[in-house]
């Protein structure tokens, strides 16, 4: 007989609990500072957005053809102190995004991983409840709870 099929030895105490709620609570921090720096992003894309407009002169950009005006526009670009700047807080604020949402999914996904745990533990003690329903020496149920361990 496969040992995973067998339910939990006694003995340990259920924490799983405790461990779902710093979860949780992890989680809701990092969804609060999604939305601050996701804020900050939008706002640093406009104010980019708006040195731009301050920067393109009225007439547009010199040149003879499209491309000549292209070069213009970004030797301008380039060498405006400001503008740079406000693209670098533009680049700073959308990488901490990415990488909040990157925490996110991984916090995401252990949650999960302590949520299937929970449901395996629960699917072997039934069965062995089930087994043994007739024995009064031991619940496998509360043997299975009192035994669970989450994942690290």
């Amino acid at each position: 007989m496969n040992t995973e099929d067998l339910p939990p030895e006694p003995g340990h105490t259920i924490t799983f609990p405790e461990s779902m709620r710093q979860i949780a609570a992890y989680l809701a921090g990092l969804y609060k500072q999604e939305a601050e720096v996701s804020i900050r992003a939008d706002d640093a894309k406009i104010n980019a957005a708006a040195l731009l407009t301050q920067i393109t002169p009225l007439e547009g950009w010199p040149g003879k053809n499209e491309q000549a005006r292209e070069i213009a526009e970004g030797k301008a670009l380039a060498e405006n102190t400001r503008y740079q700047v406000a693209l670098a807080a533009v680049k700073k604020e959308r990488d901490a995004l990415i990488f909040i949402q990157a925490e996110i999914k991984a916090t995401e996904l252990t949650l999960s991983v302590e949520k299937w745990a929970i449901r395996h533990a629960l699917a072997r003690a039934l069965g062995g409840y089930a087994e043994k329903a007739g024995d009064p020496q031991r619940d496998e149920f509360d043997a299975a709870v009192d035994d669970y361990e989450p994942a690290s």
